[in-house]
Parts: C-alpha cells; structure tokens; sequence
C-alpha cells in the first residue's frame, strides 16, 4: 500500500524528522510512505485537506508505473487525523466550522 502520512499542528511541517521512526518503521513495513508537510496558516481545515491532498497525488504520480495498482492508505497524527477524515466527506466541508 501506499500510506499518505499527514503529521499535526505543530509537527506537521517537518513530518520527515517529527516522525521518522514511525515513518521508518512504516517502510520497514513494505509499506510506501508519502508524507505531505501541512503549514496550518489558518483555520480553514477543509483547504488545508485540499492541498495535502493534491501534494500527495503529485506526490504520487511521480512513482514508478509499477506502483499504480498499489491500494492508498491513510495515517495522521492529531490534526493530520481530522484532515484525513475531512477529505472522506462528501462535499469536503468542516461540520466544525460555523461558516457554510
């Protein structure tokens, strides 16, 4: 599997030497890791899923062609978790979020 690995607020910019043991232990695993670094610059939880979405799948695109048919996984850390569960909603909304 390919693991998307989005870390949290205050670690999740640097998510390569925040988490390295458990990312290691993750290819340690067999398993590709892609870990998107979030910079929480606001409280827009929804577009910050957006964007570390759209960095894993160019992040993705990028591997070999054998790695294609390769199911996606998803692991997050904190505030890395809720972007992971806001990116399975339908419409992408935050319920948290008091704005429509």
């Amino acid at each position: 599997a390919i693991v998307h690995f989005i870390g949290g607020f205050a670690l999740g910019a640097a998510p390569a030497l925040a988490y390295t043991t458990l990312l290691t232990d993750l290819a340690r695993a067999r398993l590709l890791v892609i870990a998107t670094p979030i910079v929480p610059a606001s409280l827009d939880h929804a577009a910050l899923a957006a964007s570390a979405r759209a960095r894993f799948l160019r992040a993705r695109a990028s591997l070999p062609p054998s790695t294609r048919t390769l199911p996606d996984a998803a692991l997050g850390h904190s505030l890395g978790a809720k972007l992971h569960v806001l990116l399975t909603l339908p419409d992408g909304h935050d319920p948290t979020d008091p704005t429509p």
